[in-house]
C-alpha cells in the first residue's frame, strides 16, 4: 500500500484503507448477495471514486489490492454494514470539514464538496444497513 501525507491533512494508509475496506465489502456482496446487493455495490463503488480523487490529490501511489470476502458476511446477511463504523466514517468526514471552515485554504470548497459527497454516500449506507438517529461532531451528541 501506498503511504504518505499531504498538507491537507490527507493520510495515504488511511484512504488506502477505507478503499480496501470498499472492495472487501464488494467482494461479499459479490459472493454472498441478496436483493440490495447491486444498489450497495453501486454505492460502494461511488465511494471508491470519491477515495481515489481525494487518493490522487493527496499524491498517494500504488494500487489498493482487493481483499478476499468475508466468510462471516453471510452470517449478516451478506451485509457487513456496521452503524458504529458507519457513524464514525461520517463523523471523520464531518470534523475534516469544519477544520476545512475554520482553516480554509484554495482548496477547501473542493474539498468539502468531495467530503460532503461522500457523507451522502455514507448515509445511504447508514439508511440501507437500518443505522437510526443523526450522526453529529461529538458522539451521542
Amino acid at each position: 500500500m501506498a503511504t504518505g501525507t499531504s498538507s491537507a491533512s490527507e493520510n495515504c494508509d488511511g484512504l488506502d484503507a477505507a478503499v480496501g475496506d470498499n472492495l472487501a465489502f464488494i467482494a461479499d456482496q459479490l459472493v454472498f448477495p441478496d436483493a440490495l446487493s447491486e444498489a450497495r455495490i453501486a454505492n460502494r463503488e461511488a465511494v471508491i471514486d470519491q477515495l481515489e480523487q481525494r487518493r490522487a490529490a493527496a499524491g498517494c501511489t500504488g494500487e489498493v489490492e482487493v481483499p478476499d470476502a468475508d466468510p462471516n458476511a453471510a452470517l449478516n446477511g451478506g451485509a457487513a454494514e456496521n452503524c458504529d463504523g458507519l457513524d464514525t466514517a461520517v463523523r471523520n468526514n464531518l470534523t475534516f470539514i469544519a477544520g476545512q471552515r475554520q482553516n480554509p485554504d484554495a482548496l477547501s470548497e473542493a474539498r468539502i464538496a468531495n467530503r460532503q459527497a461522500v457523507i451522502d454516500q455514507l448515509e445511504d449506507r447508514r439508511h440501507l444497513a437500518g443505522c437510526t438517529g443523526e450522526v453529529t461532531l461529538t458522539p451521542g451528541g
